[in-house]
């Protein structure tokens, strides 16, 4: 009863020290105007953190200690005992275990093998465990167990084995594999989690009638567990060597003692048996409950639903556990074989992590850090194609397949979406790879001794750089070139490769971090070393000129946004200019792609597509028309009638047709181009083909609007139920669809509110492709608000403005260009609208 009153009390203190942030948050938040670019911001930002990532410690220690929600006490304590502990064992209790297990004082008597083949027929994997059974002349006799719980499966291949009493691990037939070729005697130094598992925990839980290993065993046995919570959530993958993983905890926890260092490891902290699953029962009750035991009818699916509920609890206790614990670790063998980033319940765990905002950090082998900077070295374009890849969740595998289609429901539940969990997940791995590549690079940087030649120094942080870009931190790539850039300098001079292609490179990085100036810059200092190293007629001198074109346009339509009511003149005349220049860089790469790679290369279709749009800046329509038309016809030869590269070059003639004021042109070409989008998600998604083909329908033909709204709510219906149809939409089509609503609502009404959804169907794809604050999003938000302010609706302008900016300032920061454009662009919409309100009534 104490310590009932104590946690009570302890608890109401709690909830009064955060009623009093939430209100010091409060306050800054609706003063956070004057406070903008001062420390405060950042302080209160922490703070927040702080008190959500308390308040989720607080709720998963009243969950570990209540059992579950609160519906039912004494069987969520039981649940409790039955499936997992929150406390971790002592890095001194698993050397121990790995000791007993080297010294065979641990499954004494079992010798283990592993595949070297695959093997269907038999049921073995390559790499998998065997228990040698005995030798045969050349040959060893095996038996592959199975793995886990008893199923309805091995249950009746033993017996009737309800009582775990009398249960004993199930296997296949025992099999003969050749020594040497087929299968190879394992050491005990290297027995996996999985192999720990079956040969040590679980007979040792047979004997002790279930439970949990740390608790049953190693607390029997003086080894000290640590305080609900405390330590590291280690995640690990079931192949992981338990040599290799104490090796990393080591060097992970180096001197610090080892009897104080507390891991929670669920080989160990979790129930391996797992429990009757009657004793963990579902949580459905009343109706539901009855419901489920009269479709349950047969004993192995009334089984195989028990079996996900358990999951479904494991996975809810692994929630907690990963967003209370003071760390979490991952760990990780080598970025050349990302085993856990293919692993189901790896995954699970660190998007359950990131949801709470308790991210992972890797757990490394020793050794890895140094072996990860020579692969970056030597074969960078591995790592940075690792980089590139996008991983998807829905693909990562798991041994049992109700676990599988459980995660997969719990993800959807956490993140609303695979392409969020995606997205997520994703950029964690970007997130790990650049803070592998930080620490590799920190690694090789103390080895140089003082008058060492560091040339080698200057191609890895080239590399480096390379690699943190390919994850999308310019800031970081920036830092990195621009180290490499020096050293390769002082080394190297500056009449040199990489000195070149290192200025190319910063420039591509201040372009992205929206400094124009610095870019263009950069690529012109380029200019020269490139055609003197490479000559001018060379790919990468095209390439370079591409890019100075590009920057020299982006450059000047920005000064040209941002310039005052009396500058604008000025700066229409510097855009001229800088667009006649970069027609010059276009027609310069495109006479040096057709002398390298003849007239009908797909580069030459691609200069030719951007320069038309140089040349429709510049008012030389003929000339643009007929660059696109070249361009086109190019790309007809190599890809067909039906590839998407075809819809954007159909849409920049749309585009250059608008301008010219040719209307029924413009807009035919824009059809084309959307067909050919939709094309390719039928291809995709041939079950989605009606519902895609009501929207096409509704953006190319003629019907009424009521007809049109009624295909935009049957295509946002089918971004709920099957939203990789959205997403894996070529993004390309945002433009064509923007394009096109600005031809309809150039006119009057009806075409008017046809243009409006128009917007309205490209701002649903954007969300769906790039997510709900993102800057593509923004810049649709913001050609809405236009329209509505031509339509006299201001509250909708201000409201559609208003939004636009708080996801650009969130995205990019307050004091990007793009951000303060769209914060004055809000304010005048706002100052509009104030004095629309404050006029006085006209009398009649």
């Amino acid at each position: 009863m104490t310590s009932q009153l104590t946690w009570a009390a302890g608890e109401s203190k709690a909830k009064s020290s955060v009623v009093k942030v939430d209100r010091i948050i409060e306050y800054c938040d609706a003063e956070r105007a004057s406070f903008e670019g001062t420390l405060v911001i950042e302080l209160i930002d922490a703070l927040r953190k702080s008190v959500r990532r308390a308040v989720s410690r607080g709720k998963g220690e009243r969950d570990a200690r209540d059992g579950g929600d609160g519906d039912d006490d004494a069987r969520a304590s039981g649940r409790e005992d039955a499936l997992a502990s929150f406390r971790g064992v002592s890095l001194a209790s698993l050397q121990a275990l790995h000791e007993r297990v080297r010294a065979e004082e641990e499954a004494p008597g079992v010798q283990l093998g592993e595949c070297m083949r695959a093997s269907r027929k038999r049921g073995l994997k390559r790499g998998q465990s065997v228990e040698v059974l005995r030798k045969e002349d050349d040959f060893l006799v095996c038996r592959s167990p199975f793995w886990g719980e008893p199923t309805a499966r091995n249950k009746r291949a033993n017996g009737d084995a309800d009582d775990i009493d009398t249960f004993e691990a199930s296997h296949k037939d025992d099999v003969e594999l050749e020594t040497g070729r087929e299968v190879r005697i394992k050491t005990r130094e290297e027995w996996t989690l999985e192999d720990i598992c079956q040969f040590v925990v679980l007979p040792a839980m047979r004997v002790h009638r279930g439970g949990i290993y740390a608790k049953e065993v190693l607390e029997d046995g003086q080894a000290k567990l640590g305080d609900v919570f405390e330590g590291a959530y280690v995640s690990a993958p079931r192949a992981t060597k338990l040599s290799a993983l104490i090796d990393a905890l080591e060097a992970h926890y180096a001197g610090v003692d080892a009897a104080t260092c507390f891991v929670w490891i669920d080989v160990l902290c979790a129930n391996q048996v797992r429990a009757k699953p009657q004793d963990v029962a579902t949580r459905a009750t009343g109706a539901d409950a009855d419901m489920q035991a009269e479709d349950a009818q047969d004993p192995d699916q009334a089984r195989e639903m028990e079996e996900v509920a358990v999951t479904r609890e494991l996975l809810r206790r692994s929630r907690i556990a990963a967003g209370s614990f003071d760390e979490r670790l991952l760990f990780f063998k080598s970025w050349m074989d990302p085993v856990p980033l293919s692993r189901s319940w790896c995954v699970y765990e660190v998007l359950a992590g990131m949801e709470l905002e308790a991210p992972f950090h890797l757990l490394c082998p020793v050794g890895e850090d140094a072996r990860f900077a020579t692969a970056l070295q030597h074969t960078p374009q591995k790592i940075i194609k690792l980089c590139e890849t996008k991983f998807d969740v829905t693909l990562s595998r798991c041994r049992n397949r109700h676990d599988r289609r459980v995660i997969d429901d719990v993800l959807a539940e956490i993140y609303g979406s695979e392409k969020h969990a995606n997205d997520a997940f994703n950029a964690c791995v970007r997130a790990w790879l650049a803070e592998s590549t930080l620490r590799a690079v920190e690694a090789k940087r103390a080895s140089i001794e003082p008058g060492d030649a560091i040339a080698w120094f200057g191609a890895l942080l080239h590399r480096a750089g390379q690699l943190v870009s390919a994850a999308g931190n310019y800031s970081g790539a920036r830092s990195f070139y621009q180290e490499a850039l020096d050293v390769s300098r002082r080394e190297l001079g500056n009449r040199n490769a990489r000195v070149a292609r290192l200025l190319c490179d910063i420039a591509i990085c201040q372009r992205r971090l929206g400094f124009l100036d610095e870019a263009l810059e950069s690529a012109k200092e380029a200019r020269p070393l490139f055609e003197a190293k490479f000559g001018h007629k060379h790919l990468e001198t095209a390439a370079l000129l591409r890019t100075t074109a590009e920057i020299a346009m982006e450059q000047q339509q920005r000064q040209l946004q941002l310039s005052s009511v009396e500058d604008k003149e000025e700066a229409r005349r510097s855009l001229e200019a800088a667009y006649k220049d970069a027609s010059g860089y276009y027609d310069e790469a495109i006479e040096i792609y057709r002398q390298l790679y003849g007239d009908d290369h797909k580069l030459v279709a691609m200069a030719l597509n951007n320069a038309a749009h140089v040349h429709l800046q510049n008012q030389k329509y003929e000339r643009a028309i007929k660059y696109c038309k070249e361009a086109l016809s190019i790309r007809k030869r190599e890809l067909g009638d039906s590839h998407p590269k075809l819809a954007s070059t159909y849409s920049n003639i749309g585009e250059i047709y608008r301008v010219q004021g040719l209307k029924n042109k413009a807009l035919e070409q824009y059809d084309r181009a959307l067909e050919i989008y939709f094309a390719q998600a039928y291809e995709d998604h041939p079950r989605a083909k009606n519902t895609l083909d009501d929207v096409l329908q509704a953006l190319c033909g003629h019907e009424g609007l009521s007809s049109a709204r009624q295909a935009l709510k049957g295509f946002e219906e089918a971004t709920g139920s099957v939203p990789r149809v959205v997403q894996d939409l070529n993004p390309q089509i945002l433009p064509t669809l923007e394009q096109k609503a600005t031809v309809l609502l150039d006119d009057k009404s009806p075409d008017r509110e046809r243009g409006l959804f128009h917007l309205s169907v490209a701002l649903g794809i954007a969300r769906q492709i790039y997510g709900e604050r993102t800057e593509p999003v923004a810049d649709i938000l913001d050609r809405m608000a236009s329209v509505f302010s031509d339509l006299k609706d201001l509250d909708q302008s201000v409201k559609l403005s208003e939004l636009a900016y708080d996801i650009r300032k969130q995205a990019l920061g307050p004091m990007h260009p793009s951000t303060r454009r769209s914060e004055s662009i809000f304010h005048s919409y706002e100052r509009r609208k104030s004095l629309l309100d404050t006029e006085p009534p006209v009398c009649v």
